[in-house]
């Protein structure tokens, strides 16, 4: 069957013609030019590895994404027609594939979360939350639904618990903001339920992790992160569950409302900002949190340890690290901080067919040890002239295949893989799930090597020239793409 009418005006994907899909992918790139452009990397990389295309349908999308170490298994949140569910892609062999879905949910499901605790419990089972009203844990070996909690509010966010393989929790959103706990061998209804403003704020918790106990902090709690910023929900000290009581979840209070307690609810945030991700690594225990700004073509994240008040044992965020990124996408896109087999902590963030790394060496590392971390206002904002932090290399990877041809799709999650020796980063978009493979080897071969003279001319040249077949690779889509300071 022909086509009728000039090739641009064709229909191609997502009610965009050739025409439309030019225009984005050039006003694209106009906003990653136009963002703060900084951090050579010269000493590592990640290079393409293998993609998993996703069936392209007309209301065929994909979301979120967790990964079970010991199984090896990436599972994703998924969208075929009114089907809402999760497919299974197995690291060792790439036997399963995105087409293959399990129907779990009526609607859209907002996070998905791979049980990361003891290997020898809670085997194949994933926790998914979802906007019709229900917290599910659903058993990937057997392809069913095993536990279902019908709630009476939307379903946000949820996490297992890193310290009990009973306890789950979630973030629901009515009138107020709650977080509910819940006990696997109670089937029926949650154990605990937290809800007020003051501490959860008014909008959404559209992403939590559970933060476990170490030898020094002893406290438990959940670092949250909503529109308004992120911060940490702080379970009672004397709760076995690492929950609230339930004397304080009928009272509606979680203790006296001193001082110390006031300035801890305070979101940390830039200012004029929304925060759209927060994640936490329990290796290294450091934070990461992900900000937009209207009408700017960067975003900013910002990583950083966990602290103690010494008053009473609380945890509180202390920042570090602030780093700009590639331009905003227009859906909630999930950014990621992930401690490396050699113990360096990396941080990973998408955006429009691309996604940008930064990486700390441990010199780097030592010398900040030294300084004093980020400040903020009063009101636990940062300004937004924050000065970015320049001891960072930072690398783009780009996607390829199917995305290369027809343009670039906003990158939804970004996780890191560790498959025995071999460690990947998984990104995620609602056309593929595209896999590159660490490399310590220097990426791209237009620097100068460490041994060159930096003053020659024909060492300028060389860069000058690598500089412009590096703003070529991006125009075309590359699969690695190394930065310049221009």
């Amino acid at each position: 069957m022909g086509c009728v009418g000039p090739k641009s005006a064709i229909e191609v994907r997502d009610g965009m013609t050739f025409l439309d899909l030019s225009v984005r992918q050039i006003e694209v790139q106009r906003l990653w030019l136009a963002a703060p452009q900084t951090n050579i990397n010269r000493l590592f990389s990640y290079q393409a590895y293998r993609i998993v295309p996703i069936e392209i349908k007309p209301t065929a999308t994909a979301h979120y994404m967790s990964f079970r170490q010991d199984e090896e298994m990436i599972v994703c949140s998924r969208q075929v027609n009114n089907v809402h569910g999760i497919a299974k892609i197995s690291m060792r062999d790439f036997s399963n594939n995105l087409h293959e879905i399990i129907p779990t949910h009526s609607q859209a499901i907002r996070d998905v979360q791979c049980y990361s605790g003891d290997p020898a419990v809670n085997k194949s089972l994933v926790l998914t939350a979802s906007m019709d009203k229900t917290l599910k844990v659903t058993s990937v070996a057997s392809q069913h639904v095993v536990l279902s909690y019908d709630l009476m509010a939307p379903v946000w966010s949820c996490c297992w618990s890193m310290t009990d393989p009973f306890a789950i929790y979630c973030s629901v959103k009515a009138n107020q903001t709650s977080i509910l706990t819940f006990d696997l061998r109670n089937t029926k209804t949650p154990v605990a339920s937290f809800s007020r403003p003051a501490l959860l704020g008014h909008s959404p918790i559209h992403s939590m992790a559970h933060i476990g106990p170490s030898q020094i902090q002893k406290r438990e709690g959940i670092l949250c992160g909503n529109l308004e910023g992120a911060f940490i929900y702080n379970f009672e000290s004397h709760d076995s569950y690492g929950v609230l009581s339930q004397e304080s979840v009928t009272s509606g209070s979680q203790g006296h409302d001193s001082v110390s307690d006031h300035e801890r609810r305070i979101p940390l945030r830039f200012q004029e900002s929304s925060c759209s991700s927060v994640s936490f690594d329990s290796v290294s225990r450091q934070w990461m949190a992900s900000f937009k700004f209207l009408g700017k073509p960067f975003t900013r994240h910002v990583r950083g340890k966990l602290e103690q008040d010494e008053s009473n044992g609380s945890l509180l965020l202390k920042s570090e690290i602030n780093v700009a990124g590639g331009p905003p996408v227009w859906v909630m896109s999930r950014t990621s901080v992930f401690s490396r087999n050699d113990g360096s902590v990396h941080m990973a963030a998408g955006s429009e067919g691309m996604a940008h790394i930064w990486h700390e060496s441990s010199r780097a590392n030592s010398s900040r040890s030294q300084e004093s971390t980020l400040e903020a206002t009063p009101h636990g904002e940062f300004s937004p002239s924050l000065k970015e932090d320049e001891s960072l290399e930072r690398l783009v990877i780009g996607s390829s295949g199917y995305e290369a041809s027809y343009g670039p799709c906003p990158v939804k999650d970004i996780k890191a893989v560790s498959v025995g020796q071999h460690e990947y980063v998984a990104m995620l978009s609602d056309r593929q799930l595209e896999l590159f493979r660490w490399s310590e080897t220097r990426p791209g071969g237009f620097y100068a090597s460490d041994d060159d003279s930096v003053g020659s001319e024909d060492n300028g040249e060389r860069e000058r020239k690598g500089k412009k077949r590096a703003r070529h690779e991006i125009a075309a889509g590359a699969t690695v793409i190394t930065l310049d300071d221009d």
